[in-house]
């Protein structure tokens, strides 16, 4: 007869193995941690005492408070110097400058050749330029729109403006 062979899963040994009370200790000791943090955090006096926290500030002033008894108990009051904020100078809006095409050339979506076109301008149309040139493929581009309220914009090589 045959005698029955043990699995060798059933013959290794067993390391030590967490159980559900384990896992329920620690998980309740985190969120306790995350309850206090919380409640520290939340705390008027502690957002006062981060916001002022690196400043230079008024010292710390003490205003008497009476009590029941009539006698005078000292409380400390910390008054925050308001931090100065920078007085900006108006700037003037700019003015979008234009442009005039001085030979044939294609508006693109994107500053590359490999992108295809918008279409075909011929000279002496006008656009807006949007923003400083850039160079792509080795190929400087102007973004630009096309001057006549079609808010159709794109690419176009540097070169074909009068600039």
């Amino acid at each position: 007869m045959s005698q029955k062979r043990t699995p060798d899963y059933m013959r290794r040994e067993k390391g030590p193995t967490v159980g559900c009370a384990d896992v329920t200790i620690v998980s309740v000791a985190a969120i306790t941690g995350f309850v206090i943090l919380i409640l520290i955090l939340s705390r008027a006096d502690f957002s006062n005492l981060v916001e002022g926290f690196g400043r230079t500030s008024t010292p710390p002033v003490a205003a008497a408070q009476p009590t029941a008894d009539r006698t005078v108990t000292p409380r400390v009051v910390f008054t925050p110097t308001p931090p100065s904020s920078p007085t900006l100078a108006p700037t003037a809006t700019p003015i979008p400058k234009k442009a005039v095409l001085k030979t044939n050339c294609n508006l693109r979506p994107e500053p590359s050749i490999n992108r295809g076109t918008k279409g075909e301008f011929r000279p002496g149309i006008t656009f807006i330029i949007l923003s400083a040139p850039r160079d792509a493929e080795g190929i400087r581009w102007v973004n630009v729109q096309i001057d006549d309220g079609s808010k159709n914009q794109g690419w176009m090589w540097e070169s074909c403006f009068e600039l």
